[in-house]
């Protein structure tokens, strides 16, 4: 079994990397890395962040919206 500790410290101020890491098994650094890849492509294009007023991070930047802390509504630039 592939461990995290194998690369030395985790991945930190991220807590759904982490999490995603400890629940699967990876037999090797290219299925660790794959299963990254897919975790990154599910985080910024269809996991929606209470932070940015439950949008994905794609879709923020690629409509350009500001999203401040006191944000309750978007406004386009």
């Amino acid at each position: 079994m592939f461990l995290l500790k194998d690369f030395g410290e985790p991945l930190t101020g991220w807590p759904e990397p982490n999490e995603y890491i400890y629940l699967h098994e990876f037999n090797d650094g290219k299925t660790l890395f794959e299963g990254l890849l897919e975790f990154i492509q599910f985080y910024n294009f269809e996991r929606k962040h209470q932070s940015l007023l439950y949008l994905t991070p794609n879709q923020v930047f690629n409509e350009r919206l500001p999203i401040t802390k006191n944000s309750t509504k978007l406004n386009k630039m």
